[in-house]
């Protein structure tokens, strides 16, 4: 698997430019296994599992990632956790912040094949409801692909827990192919036509292009994906569907964030305006 790993000093620079390598799941579970003692948790420097462009941490540069990365703050018992996870190839190890009477744990799931970020988030969102079924609550907000994870420092007056388990890789990529399409935020269509006289679509039509719509920018490439968004927001203003320009931008606004990056915001604000104001003169 592929791995960026940054110092100390590296983790305080900005871009953060680390250190590529390659190593297997064994290898990167015995890196973990040894905790450094210490009195920051900076103290070793980080890592995340992933490959990046010019090997700078940040989710533009984004190439993939081979492990999906949770944060367990509540109920972080590695012990507990790793049962309840058996059946997966996961790494569990208690984080610098946890104390005897709040444990706090990393638990890392090892995917048969790297996937991209977008599959990523799709994924770790769907994989979240597996843990709660199994009563382990990750942080919802700890979701980046491009996450930096501090290697593994405690105090030296605390001990070090930590677990393996030799369960299945998850099968991310298919996973992530049946939800990736659903990545975004929920569009309120209750109100759909109302404004919009030619309206004529049903509910589960305009649910169908949304998520159609969504697919297909999850799908381009990175030359075309300016024209994707734009195509499909054309293809959402239609008069037919009877969707504001607010409900276009809710559909398609976050899974083209997650592809083309925060640098690119008011591209894709812009380019979703300009379908949507194109279509609305043709019509």
């Amino acid at each position: 698997m592929d791995l960026l790993y940054l110092s100390d000093h590296q983790t305080r620079l900005r871009p953060q430019t680390g250190t590529p390598c390659e190593l297997s799941w064994e290898q990167f579970a015995g890196w973990l296994a040894e905790p450094v003692w210490g009195s920051d948790k900076t103290e070793a420097g980080g890592y995340s599992p992933a490959k990046y462009k010019d090997d700078t941490r940040h989710l533009n540069k984004l190439v993939h990632i081979g492990a999906l990365v949770f944060d367990i703050d509540v109920g972080g018992e590695v012990d507990r956790v790793a049962k309840a996870m058996e059946d997966y190839s996961c790494v569990v190890h208690e984080t610098f912040s946890s104390t005897e009477a709040y444990r706090r744990c990393r638990l890392l799931v090892e995917i048969e094949q790297p996937i991209d970020g977008f599959i990523y988030t799709a994924v770790h969102k769907k994989f979240r409801q597996t843990l709660v079924s199994r009563h382990v609550h990750a942080d919802e907000h700890a979701t980046d692909a491009s996450r930096l994870s501090y290697f593994p420092v405690r105090r030296k007056d605390s001990g070090y827990q930590f677990a393996v388990t030799k369960g299945k890789q998850l099968d991310a990529r298919t996973m992530g192919r049946e939800v990736a399409y659903v990545v975004g935020k929920h569009v309120d269509i209750t109100n759909a036509g109302t404004t919009r006289p030619h309206a004529t679509a049903t509910k589960q039509y305009i649910e169908s292009a949304i998520a159609s719509a969504r697919f297909n920018i999850e799908q381009a490439n990175e030359g075309s994906r300016h024209a994707t968004l734009l195509k499909e927001s054309l293809s959402l203003s239609r008069p037919e569907l009877g969707l504001s320009l607010e409900q276009v931008e809710d559909a398609l606004f976050d899974t083209a964030l997650l592809r083309m990056g925060t640098h690119r915001t008011h591209e894709i604000r812009a380019a979703i305006q300009s379908g949507f104001a194109k279509m609305r003169q043709r019509s």
